[in-house]
């Protein structure tokens, strides 16, 4: 079996305060980028303005001051996929939508295809949802 270039890849749709990121969002990303936990694949903004229409621009890395990083596959979060993250949001407001590869995963996932088993999908609970259910059933 060919070895996986890429492993799973998770798309990340985060509200922002204003039209494009904060020094402070890229750099909590670059120094997710640096540590080796994850690998930045693809990096687009989503605006929906008042009247529902919606605007999808490819990050462009002068405009943005990405500070040298990369997207190891720009474009491969398809238009299909991120019209649907667009859906959630509300108008009038802008998102960042990342698409990322946690490196940990593609191992786990070459060795699981090695062993004839196959992951056909996986599910994400973001982090204010998990804290939020773990709160509710400590005061339980």
């Amino acid at each position: 079996m060919k070895p996986f270039t890429l492993g799973p890849v998770e798309l990340t749709i985060v509200a922002l305060e204003s039209e494009r990121p904060s020094p402070g969002f890229l750099a909590s990303l670059a120094a997710q980028v640096d540590a080796g936990t994850v690998r930045l694949v693809d990096f687009v903004i989503i605006e929906k303005s008042p009247d529902d229409q919606v605007t999808i621009s490819e990050v462009d890395r002068a405009e943005f001051a990405l500070a040298g990083l990369d997207l190891w596959a720009r474009g491969l979060a398809g238009y299909e996929d991120l019209s649907l993250l667009a859906d959630r949001m509300l108008p009038g407001t802008s998102a960042a939508v990342i698409a990322f590869e946690p490196l940990w995963s593609r191992a786990l996932d070459q060795q699981f295809a090695e062993s004839g088993a196959v992951v056909i999908g996986t599910e994400r609970i973001p982090a204010v949802v998990a804290n939020a259910i773990l709160e509710l059933s400590s005061e339980q």
